[in-house]
């Protein structure tokens, strides 16, 4: 089996830069190009034949590079490609087309940028992972390098490995999943996301099936589509009778996107059955609670019921397939179901697993004009009968007295007396028999919402289920002072006071928050400027020190100069021109912090607003960068500040007034 390298590329006008490093052994080899410098094709081409190359976003950008590398181009030529790609968003098969180049035969490449979900950049990634060090590029893309930069560059180019290596090995489980995949399916899956991977699967047995492979379809913009409803949507009440005639006669029409436009009978529309309120729309139907608690005891229960695979058995139950794939694409979806329900029965979780990533996957391709499974009717078809299957079951509860306190896309928790548990069985039995879904049961202690898409549920048999804001660290998910979390789910579970779970952890990735910063951010080191002065002491401070105020009148509308016939200045521009420049250090876009006992400043935008100052990045006031991992726990850590966040949650969440 081929060792596997990760790889990466820097690019300048009179430099660049290749550099390999081990996954398995962490040794580093990098190849150079500058001046006289001739960049060691050979030897490159070598590495690419014998090793597994590991990239991300490797098949947009470096791949293209190097195989342009390869054939002799010089640093102002790959500087100019590369602009071509980062400036114009050139995609790498574009590039290969423009400039005639392909990679030697034999490349085996792995690009994690979509198996990692595709929304985040390396440096992300590396925060959420807790990469040892998060750095930016260390010297502006337009300049010249000297020799002593190219060390720098080196040094910046490894860490960039490092952290690639740090999200390789957490995404191992899936990498080595696509593995099995490409092997089953004859397709090589390594470098797709699930949805990708969902698309490919269904084209490559399609395409046997047919016999010819399949094309997308041209929905034009302005396309209208209408909602159908299946045989076993049914309600009692007027109000839900009216509302599933109103969504049947909504118009969904196609916009320039390719996407359905929510019609008025979704769209900010609340129905009310029992206490709940409930949203419906395209995404997905939500209840309304906020900082609400709900506790099981001797006399209630609480029980979560999630539909099994909810969207795929929709897809499967009501008869649905894009019109261009015919009903082949039934007969492929179904057998993809069956073959992972009975890889699960029999414990075969590697093929159940695969299979799954398929299933799931292929729901999101639906409302993609640019794929082969694009079909906005089906999405509409999908989503508006999960949210009024739901409403239905949610309604016979209600009609008998058994509340539902929350519900969510694929799901409800509901609220009921232990004597009345066969009338809740009841209902559902009776929901799953006229639908055909299935339900999974869970049983909560308790539960306590911020909102619906914020909670935190204790299970019956111990631990705790966190959603959105209080679900697990992850890599969709920037670490967010999860100490506080942690202390909230003890006190909760155990009774654990906050400050005991917050004084005695000793990991520091606990205690950082991370945050993406447009522009880049910086740290202040020292400043003129008085942010606690008034705008009258701050026009006494301008007259006090040689400016002038050019016309009486409000300091709204004031204009200050240090000569009379200047052009003028308002009040806060003056100030701070009076102020001067800041001293300060750059840390970079992905931004990593933990707030610090006296620390009474915070980190800052490092591009200047329109009155020349800069905006504080959100939540930093007291904040210390920490773009390196220390090797010990910080000695200076404001645990209170940690501390009074956690009691604002457990009030958020309606665990405590």
């Amino acid at each position: 089996m081929k060792q596997r390298l990760v790889m990466d590329i820097e690019c300048y006008r009179n430099y660049f830069l290749v550099m390999f490093r081990s996954i398995e052994k962490g040794t580093v080899r990098h190849y150079e190009r500058y001046s006289d410098h001739a960049l060691d094709t050979d030897e490159i081409k070598r590495i690419l034949r014998e090793y597994v190359i590991v990239t991300f976003n490797g098949n947009n950008y470096d791949m293209p590079m190097l195989s342009l590398a390869l054939i002799g181009a010089d640093c102002s030529v790959l500087k100019e490609a590369s602009d071509s790609i980062i400036l114009k968003d050139m995609r790498g098969w574009q590039f290969e087309q423009a400039h005639g180049v392909k990679l030697p035969a034999g490349t085996d490449h792995i690009d994690l940028i979509e198996p990692a979900l595709g929304q985040g950049s390396l440096k992300l990634y590396g925060g959420r992972l807790h990469s040892k060090r998060l750095q930016d590029l260390p010297i502006e893309p337009d300049a010249l390098i000297s020799p002593a930069q190219r060390q720098q560059l080196i040094t910046y180019c490894a860490n960039d490995l490092q952290t690639t290596i740090d999200l390789y090995n957490h995404m191992r489980p899936q990498i080595e999943l696509r593995e099995h995949m490409t092997k089953d399916y004859g397709v090589d899956l390594r470098s797709k996301s699930d949805a990708q991977i969902a698309e490919a699967v269904i084209k490559s047995q399609l395409s046997k099936m047919l016999g010819t492979t399949p094309q997308k379809p041209n929905i034009p913009k302005g396309t209208v589509l209408r909602y159908k409803a299946p045989e076993f949507l049914t309600f009692k009440t007027p109000a839900l009778q009216a509302k599933l005639r109103d969504i049947i006669a909504s118009d969904f029409v196609i916009d320039e996107n390719g996407s359905p436009i929510e019609p008025p009978s979704l769209s900010g529309q609340t129905i009310c059955i029992g206490k709940g309120v409930y949203r419906m729309g395209i995404g997905g139907l939500h209840s309304s609670e906020t900082r609400t608690a709900h506790h099981a005891d001797d006399q209630y229960m609480l029980v979560d019921r999630d539909v099994a695979s909810y969207y795929p058995n929709i897809i499967l139950i009501c008869r649905l397939f894009p019109k261009h794939l015919t009903e082949a694409f039934l007969t492929v979806y179904r057998s993809i179901v069956n073959t992972r329900i009975k890889a699960k029965r029999d414990g075969n979780m590697l093929v159940s697993d695969s299979l799954k990533v398929t299933i799931n996957g292929s729901f999101g391709k639906l409302g993609s004009k640019y794929s082969l499974l694009y079909a906005p009717d089906l999405m509409i078809q999908v989503t508006v009968t999960g949210q009024l299957a739901l409403l239905m079951l949610i309604e016979s509860l209600e009609a008998d007295d058994i509340e539902v306190v929350s519900a969510n896309t694929d799901g409800i928790v509901i609220k009921c007396l232990r004597s009345r548990e066969t009338d809740l069985l009841t209902h559902i039995s009776a929901w799953e028999k006229a639908t055909g879904f299935e339900t999974e049961e869970t049983q909560y202690r308790a539960i306590f919402s911020r909102d619906v898409n914020n909670y935190i549920a204790l299970k019956k048999k111990g631990g705790f289920k966190g959603k959105g804001a209080f679900a697990p660290t992850s890599i969709s998910k920037n670490p967010q002072n999860t100490i506080c979390v942690e202390a909230v789910c003890a006190w909760l579970e155990h009774g654990t006071p906050l400050a005991k779970t917050i004084r005695e952890c000793d990991d520091i990735r606990k205690f950082v928050a991370v945050r993406t910063v447009r522009g880049g951010a910086i740290k202040i080191t020292h400043t003129n400027y008085d942010d606690s002065l008034t705008p009258g002491k701050k026009r006494d401070l301008l007259l006090a020190n040689g400016w002038m105020q050019l016309a009486p009148g409000p300091l709204t509308s004031a204009l200050f100069d240090t000569i009379p016939d200047g052009c003028g200045y308002d009040l806060e521009t003056a100030y701070r021109m009076h102020c001067g420049e800041d001293t300060w250090h750059y840390l970079g876009k992905v931004i990593r912090w933990y707030y610090q006992i006296n620390e009474t400043g915070a980190i800052h935008y490092k591009t200047r607003n329109k009155t020349g100052g800069r905006n504080k990045v959100p939540s930093s006031g007291g904040a210390c960068p920490l773009m390196e991992l220390p090797e010990h726990l910080p000695c200076d850590i404001d645990y209170q500040r940690y501390i009074t966040e956690a009691q604002d949650i457990l009030k958020d969440i309606g665990a405590i007034a």
